[in-house]
């Protein structure tokens, strides 16, 4: 097979631009299928790459949603449109399909005929599988065997040292040991030592023109043997004109047997495979990862049923209770973040909840928000330390944000869960621009503003601010009198503090106090007039919020 990504650098398929669900382009192409009517789901068994002009798209959207519910059970690789005719572009919920559950959404001008494209991956997949039929044909048959079920590397490592009787070593782009595989009575010490000492030869120096190439196989580099030492032969794998893996062999003849490269090149076919089936395997979890939140947050009928079969597709296991939470740039003076931005800290939230034993969990874009689902036995201070790892790690990807998590009340239930996103929803504008510098909220500390500005909307914000406060202090010429204002309500009004804290002289905060007083018409020392002035600050946030 070929992953949609393969398929994008066939010269037929050069006028296709992806338009959303970047993300899945590691997903697998086992066949091509035209849409000819809006019950193709019917005709499909998982891995079809979609093509269609459009003229049987849905036109409302209630059967669009009902469509495209039913190629995302079939796990399709991708849809692409030609459009010009039928159709003038990808519609909106298709984009929207296609970013949410990392599914390709490709366009393509109606010009280009769809028999050029259906050849051109036909072509390419059956290729494929006749180059790798050459080469699995000159493999003994009980090691082939064994190198077709293999699931990981360390495996297929094992499995060429047990019958080749020499060491094998498996390294990264950097050069970096992933996994080696040592004959019994061999020096462990010794063969990674022989490795790096080469590694370092070859990254110090280039190449010598004695090295001696095989012709070059597809996706592979054949077995190339430098003869200046020639008791070491390596296979580079290389995805899209690029090294991610290098294979190392040590021999103790000065040429490696010519009946060991057939061997040492499916054996590279089954790395690459591996590699790509892991990639797969995350576009997948992604996918279903989004699946959890529309049924927890949109379909809560339809997730008593099936729910906790994702949750287990994802590999979650109970740890404690579940909360949700939003992840917020904490920056009311930047744009709002890309899907390329957000899919971005997805992946960085996302590995450290590998990494992180004691919070299970995952992130993922849904709507315009990063959602955190989370199950934990931590209580709010170890949490709040956890998340604030996270955010240093958010802040070397992106120094101009300054990471917010709001965290919903915890809840026994998983069917639950909407209530904690709920909670997480309502105090995020509250908390939105309350610490530039980031910080971690917890709704349950934050009742009272809940209860009191949770449900307000931004319009009803603008209007309250407004009757709070003075028209002059919320414009321009006011700002001076409204930073001062702020600077002594979350001082407790205590004079000393606020003058050093602004840099002025008393004198110069005692005259700003008097024109304040003077447009509030009451008296800051006041309780009432501090409560207002304490509710007009809570709710700065939700009217200037357009959207989280």
């Amino acid at each position: 097979m070929i992953t949609v990504q393969d398929s994008l650098r066939l010269p037929a398929l050069q006028n296709v631009i992806v338009r959303s669900g970047k993300s899945g382009l590691a997903r697998k192409i086992r066949w091509v299928h035209i849409i000819d009517h809006d019950d193709v789901a019917h005709f499909l068994d998982g891995q079809e790459f979609l093509l269609s002009c459009g003229q049987v798209w849905p036109t409302d959207r209630r059967s669009e949603e009902k469509f495209l519910d039913s190629l995302l059970r079939h796990q399709i690789s991708g849809i692409l449109l030609a459009t010009g005719r039928y159709i003038t572009g990808c519609p909106p919920a298709l984009l929207e399909f296609g970013e949410k559950y990392s599914i390709p959404v490709l366009e393509v001008p109606f010009q280009v005929p769809f028999v050029k494209l259906t050849y051109a991956i036909h072509q390419e997949i059956m290729a494929r599988q006749y180059t790798k039929k050459i080469v699995a044909d000159q493999v003994p048959p009980l090691l082939l065997k064994q190198l077709q079920t293999a699931k990981d590397n360390n495996v297929v490592c094992t499995i060429i040292t047990d019958f080749l009787k020499l060491p094998v070593v498996l390294t990264d782009e950097t050069n970096a040991i992933l996994t080696k595989a040592i004959p019994q009575g061999e020096k462990r010490a010794k063969i990674a030592q022989t490795i790096q000492t080469y590694i370092s030869q070859l990254n110090n120096h280039s190449p010598p023109d004695s090295i001696q190439q095989l012709p070059r196989e597809q996706d592979i580099h054949a077995i190339t043997v430098n003869s200046e030492h020639p008791n070491i032969s390596f296979v580079q794998l290389n995805i899209d004109e690029i090294n991610f893996r290098t294979l190392w062999i040590l021999h103790p003849d000065e040429q490696l047997p010519t009946h060991h490269i057939p061997i040492l090149k499916y054996a590279a076919h089954v790395f690459i495979e591996l590699y790509k089936q892991a990639q797969e395997e995350n576009v997948k979890r992604w996918q279903c990862q989004s699946e959890v939140l529309d049924l927890l947050l949109q379909k809560q009928q339809t997730a008593t049923l099936v729910v906790e079969k994702k949750i287990q597709e994802i590999g979650l296991q109970s740890k404690g209770k579940w909360m949700a939470g939003l992840v917020l740039t904490g920056n009311i003076h930047l744009s709002p973040r890309t899907l390329l931005e957000l899919a971005s800290i997805r992946g960085i939230c996302n590995k450290w909840f590998e990494e992180e034993r004691e919070i299970n969990g995952f992130c993922e874009v849904f709507g315009d928000r990063l959602v955190l689902l989370m199950m934990t036995s931590l209580e709010n201070p170890e949490l709040t330390i956890r998340l604030n790892q996270l955010k240093h790690l958010l802040l070397k990807i992106n120094d101009q944000i300054s990471p917010v998590f709001v965290i919903g009340n915890a809840q026994q239930d998983l069917l639950s869960f909407d209530a904690s996103f709920e909670s997480a929803s309502s105090l995020a504008p509250i908390v939105q621009y309350k610490n530039h510098s980031g910080g971690t909220y917890f709704s349950d500390q934050f009742q009272r503003e809940i209860l009191l500005y949770g449900k307000m909307s931004p319009t009803e914000a603008h209007d309250l601010l407004h009757k709070l406060l003075p028209d002059k202090m919320l414009h321009e010429e006011g700002e001076i009198l409204y930073e001062t204002l702020k600077c002594l309500a979350s001082n407790g009004y205590n004079r000393d503090i606020v003058a050093k804290k602004l840099h002025i002289h008393r004198n110069t905060l005692r005259y700003r106090i008097k024109k304040i007083e003077e447009l509030l018409q009451d008296s800051l020392s006041s309780p009432d007039c501090q409560f207002w002035i304490q509710t007009a600050l809570h709710i700065q946030s939700l009217s200037q919020r357009s959207k989280l």
